[in-house]
């Protein structure tokens, strides 16, 4: 058999069967076994927003839990990061090795952008 027949009739193939996926999700009965996935609705209520925490529920049964007093929770919670990203070394200790890891990421950054920059503007005879 020759390759490119071959190729031919694998990709006719394959297109047969998206075309036949497609048709039978369009008459609801592609994946008839699985539920429909259900979106979260967003609560609006004040009230309920202050006293529980909204969407904490991983439980099918059950309620959002209650919010406690300040006080109650860890005093860790309250100093954590919240951005995203690698920690700037101004906040890690100098005696660590993942300080010393990001100042050698940094440095490998630097160079190469110095590296780029030497050659952007050099006149080649």
């Amino acid at each position: 058999m020759n390759v490119s027949k071959l190729c031919k009739s694998s990709t006719n193939l394959f297109l047969i069967s998206i075309r036949t996926a497609k048709s039978m999700a369009g008459k609801g009965l592609a994946g008839a076994g699985m539920p429909k996935k259900e979106r979260m609705v967003v609560e609006e209520d004040a009230a309920k927003l202050t006293s529980q925490l909204c969407g904490g529920n991983i439980y099918i049964e059950g309620e959002d839990p209650k919010l406690k007093d300040d006080s109650e929770y860890p005093e860790w919670l309250w100093k954590m990061r919240l951005d995203r990203g690698a920690t700037p070394p101004e906040e890690l200790d100098p005696n660590d090795s993942y300080y010393w890891k990001i100042i050698r990421r940094q440095n490998l950054q630097r160079s190469r952008l110095i590296a780029k920059q030497k050659y952007k503007f050099k006149d080649f005879d």
